[in-house]
């Protein structure tokens, strides 16, 4: 399924919240630089994230984000449906209604394409849904080399307010 182009933007934002949560905040710039966003995705991404209870902020100087929850209760698709809406990704328009089959009658209400569509969809989202961000962290953790994390823990260690 395709998903909003900031998602993955989202999705890392909220891992690298997740790995400093137990230390504070992230300035929003400092957001931004680690994975070279732009000011303004990241801001769009930001607004989204806390408008649906994901992130949570401290205004001010000293002030930035950090996750509104445990990551243990925040699932990927919470982060998906924070940018994307709740909206299915396929919308059936009904075309095996045209041409020159306008004028038959008798189909169902769904068709075998919408149903399938819909399936696939209630599986994606079953996936993502049964996925947390501590679970994102643990697999990180596993697959990225040594001195990724080593510097991603010195990053946070200077950066967290």
């Amino acid at each position: 399924m395709r998903s909003n182009s900031t998602a993955e933007s989202a999705i890392h934002i909220a891992l690298l919240l997740a790995a400093a949560s137990r230390d504070g905040d992230l300035a929003a710039q400092d957001l931004a630089d680690f994975h070279d966003l732009s000011r303004l995705t990241l801001g769009k991404v930001l607004q989204q994230l806390k408008a649906a209870g994901v992130v949570a902020s401290s205004p001010g100087r000293a002030g930035g984000y950090r996750l509104a929850r445990d990551a243990r209760e925040i699932s990927v698709l919470d982060i998906v449906l924070a940018l994307d809406g709740v909206e299915p990704k396929f919308f059936c328009r009904e075309i095996r209604k045209n041409g020159p089959c306008r004028a038959s009658s008798g189909y169902s209400k769904r068709c075998a394409v919408a149903r399938t569509m819909d399936a696939a969809t209630q599986a994606w989202r079953a996936s993502l849904a049964a996925t947390s961000l501590d679970d994102l962290m643990d697999m990180t953790g596993q697959e990225a080399p040594r001195e990724t994390l080593r510097s991603t823990v010195d990053w946070l260690s200077s950066h967290v307010r």
